[in-house]
């Protein structure tokens, strides 16, 4: 079966419409705010950099060819620490591979940023707390999955892409025997053998909302002044008259994650 429905994709991507539509207004935050960047492990795939604001990706970036030491100085002024968690931005990067690379510059630039290895071991039980998870992949998909789910009520907002659709509503599920029992999600050179490319922007999405489960793990390289933030749950959009709630506006990636046509994507239509 599908692990995430494709009709809690959609309606994440209409939310993200109207949010746009409506001239993109101040967002409720959990502080602090992501870059989560997936990091090209060869030639045919793409980096992809987006930024998460609350429950809200508001935009992201694709970048093909590009070395490590290009992303790092594409990512390191997109992020930064503060002892106002509003103003904080942390990194969260794809540390299999080249990935690693520029994960170890920025830190060496003393940049927050978290390290996310999918074939790690994970505690994280999903929300019943019966079921555990085979690695860092599993838990971070189905992690997304909770959050997209109506019934949990975090209404994420998700902009408009085919690619990121098929990203996130391709890979199965399963359930491994154990004490407590694993849930196990396809493996990724399985969903890239189906999808015939690499899950780049899905992977980018969940990264995103698998921060909090890296601040717990205690995994974020923070600045010495730096004070880790308090996550407050709030609903995507904030009342405009509530301005001392109201987080900064991110910085805007020109041209992506702007396409209000219905199921095309914030590249542009797909041929």
């Amino acid at each position: 079966d599908s692990l995430i429905p494709l009709a809690w994709v959609d309606a994440a991507i209409e939310r993200w419409r109207e949010w746009d539509e409506a001239g993109r207004p101040p967002l409720a935050i959990q502080h602090p705010q992501v870059v989560s960047v997936d990091v090209a492990r060869s030639g045919s795939d793409s980096t992809i950099i987006g930024q998460r604001v609350g429950w809200a990706i508001t935009e992201f970036e694709t970048h093909n060819r590009e070395d490590t030491m290009k992303t790092s100085a594409r990512v390191g002024p997109l992020i930064h620490d503060s002892d106002d968690d509003r103003a904080r931005v942390v990194g969260v990067i794809d540390t299999i591979g080249v990935g690693a690379g520029v994960y170890d510059r920025l830190r060496e630039l003393k940049h927050p940023v978290a390290a996310y290895t999918g074939s790690a071991k994970t505690g994280f039980l999903d929300r019943t707390r019966e079921y555990g998870f085979k690695n860092t992949r599993s838990g971070a998909y189905w992690n997304l999955r909770e959050l997209l789910d109506p019934a949990n009520g975090h209404d994420l907002l998700l902009p408009p892409d085919d690619l990121l659709v098929s990203d996130l509503t391709t890979p199965t599920w399963d359930i491994e025997s154990g004490a407590p029992p694993r849930i196990v999600v396809e493996k990724k050179d399985d969903v890239v053998a189906r999808l015939g490319r690499s899950p780049d922007r899905g992977d980018m999405v969940v990264m995103a909302f698998w921060y909090e489960q890296l601040r717990k793990d205690a995994q974020v390289a923070k600045m010495p002044t730096g004070t880790l933030p308090v996550h407050r749950e709030l609903s995507p959009l904030v009342d405009a008259r509530s301005v001392d709630q109201q987080s900064p506006q991110p910085r805007r990636i020109p041209g992506i994650g702007t396409s209000r046509r219905p199921r095309e994507s914030a590249m542009g239509p797909l041929g």
